[in-house]
């Protein structure tokens, strides 16, 4: 991307700053690269277990840095605001548009040198967000996004701008601007955990700093070492420690990045932003995607009809589940327990789901429905408690035994609703057909959709062995099998019915349920 200057003139500035900030620049330099923006050269040999980067904690731009600055100070002590507390993350973004405009901040030439535009879904035009995301996760969640970061905006601005214009000018605390800061800081961002725990004081908030805070920016940033790109199969240490004794600034612990196996004199410096990042977060949080990625994930949540009666609300309280709880779907994993067990509770009949409640000691389940919300269900339970409760999600993680019920209430159901569930997404997301090898918002697109694409028939192939399985255990004929018979020609039987069982009744729950094929014989 595009920085906003010349490119040269802001290199050298930003070297000269790291100089004067204790930034030891000598093992490396940067070098921009058509497809991957600036990137971090190694110009010497940097071996196993050595700093390949490293950078005094008194040059990043933490939460607490911010607060202390000028413009920080100005915003948490405005009265414009009604005495409501400022996101920490606002105030981040506050900073970094000060910074980027003002040549006197102390971030000016790290600043001025970032990208003045990003790749992430927040940055496409609206037309591009409908024809590229459609019917996929994402384009719901980049609308939240930008939704939430308007609201954060608004609350903010013209209110500051109308009292300070001389801090805070119109025409430069933009929304443009506003958006610019959220994709800097969540592309560049490192986790606090990297400042240890507790952290050093200075990147600690005072009381009266946390008074006037909403502490919901878990994230710091770090000139130059936010350089470095991100390679899934790099593995990497980043933390503080001092420098060796005898090198200048040892005595201040600075932020290092250690490359496992080291790294060679004229390689790239590389990073890695976390092993388990879908290309979901990937695309949200950074712009890009992995083609392949293994760590892409379908969050999946359950529907439900509208007045689930109190034994089912009971059964899914004693479990600790939640019907609106969500649900990653992944090649790993691509039927999560957790989920099923959900399913079951659904789809099971009363009097099994009352028996498998009674076989795991956790009380009666209309009782729990009855007490959601008191006082007494919000009380921590006792470790016996707790034991009964988990042996009753754990039973309801295992398949359901067949039953003289109808089919509709078994495990054949709970596979049948979730395989209707999953194909209906995966129609969704397989509709729009992109060009892996278009323009760069099309690319990264197509390959969100493919990870999508692969872990939806995963899961539906996991479905499907789970269905064979399950009736290959109890002599039931699959729906696989009935259909391939069908085809054959022959005459379909009907299905045995033993006459000395009468049937459960079977509740009908208000909504549409999924219509299955009878097992067309049932275990003995």
């Amino acid at each position: 991307m595009a920085t906003g200057g010349d490119d040269a003139a802001l290199l050298e500035k930003f070297s000269a700053w790291c100089v004067v900030q204790g930034i030891d620049l000598s093992g490396c330099r940067l070098e921009r690269t058509p497809d991957r923006g600036l990137s971090v050269i190694a110009t010497r040999a940097i071996h196993d277990g050595h700093a390949a980067l490293a950078v005094p904690l008194a040059a990043t731009l933490t939460v607490a840095a911010v607060a202390r600055s000028a413009v920080g100070r100005a915003t948490l002590g405005s009265s414009a605001l009604g005495g409501e507390r400022v996101s920490a993350q606002a105030l981040m973004y506050i900073v970094m548009i000060d910074g980027r405009a003002r040549p006197e901040s102390l971030w000016h030439p790290w600043l001025a040198l970032l990208p003045c535009a990003y790749s992430d879904p927040l940055w496409w035009t609206a037309e591009e967000r409908r024809r590229l995301l459609e019917g996929t996760q994402l384009a719901h969640d980049a609308a939240r996004h930008e939704a939430q970061l308007r609201d954060v905006y608004d609350g903010l601005f013209p209110a500051l701008s109308r009292e300070l214009p001389e801090v805070f000018p119109a025409e430069r605390f933009t929304f443009e601007a506003f958006r610019w800061a959220r994709s800097a800081l969540a592309s560049r961002s490192f986790s606090p955990a990297a400042l240890g725990e507790p952290p050093p004081a200075c990147a600690r908030l005072s009381e009266q700093e946390s008074s006037r805070l909403r502490n919901d920016c878990p994230a710091f940033q770090c000139p130059l070492l936010d350089f470095t790109n991100h390679d899934p199969g790099t593995v990497v240490s980043v933390g503080l420690k001092p420098l060796p004794a005898g090198t200048d600034g040892a005595s201040e612990r600075h932020l290092m990045l250690s490359v496992k196996g080291g790294v060679s004199a004229g390689s790239e410096i590389l990073n890695n932003y976390g092993d388990c990042r879908s290309n979901f977060q990937l695309l949200l949080g950074y712009g890009f995607c992995v083609p392949g990625n293994a760590a892409d994930a379908v969050p999946v949540r359950l529907g439900a009809p509208p007045n689930l009666p109190a034994l089912r609300r009971g059964a899914l309280r004693r479990a600790g589940l939640a019907l609106d709880e969500g649900h990653a779907l992944t090649r790993a994993e691509p039927l999560p327990p957790r989920m099923l067990a959900v399913l079951r509770v659904l789809l099971m009949t009363e009097r099994s789901l009352i028996r498998v409640a009674k076989s795991s000691g956790v009380g009666p389940l209309k009782k729990a429905a009855a007490a959601a919300g008191s006082p007494e269900e919000g009380e921590s339970a006792d470790a016996a408690e707790l034991q009964r409760r988990a042996a009753f999600l754990a039973s309801l993680s295992e398949p359901l035994e067949p039953s003289a019920a109808p089919a509709c209430e078994g495990e054949l159901a709970v596979l049948g609703a979730l395989r209707q569930q999953l194909l209906h997404k995966l129609e969704a997301v397989a509709a729009v057909k992109l060009n892996a090898n278009g323009g760069v918002n099309e690319r990264n697109a197509a390959h969100y959709r493919q990870g999508q694409e692969g872990v939806l028939t995963a899961a539906l192939t996991a479905a499907k062995n789970a269905e064979k399985d399950w009736c290959r255990r109890h002599g039931i004929s699959s729906r696989e099998e009935e259909e391939q018979e069908g085809e054959e020609g022959g005459e379909e039987e009907e299905p045995e019915v033993d006459e000395e069982v009468e049937p459960e009744p079977v509740e009908e729950e208000e909504g549409e349920r999924p219509r299955r094929k009878r097992p067309r014989s049932k275990a003995g």
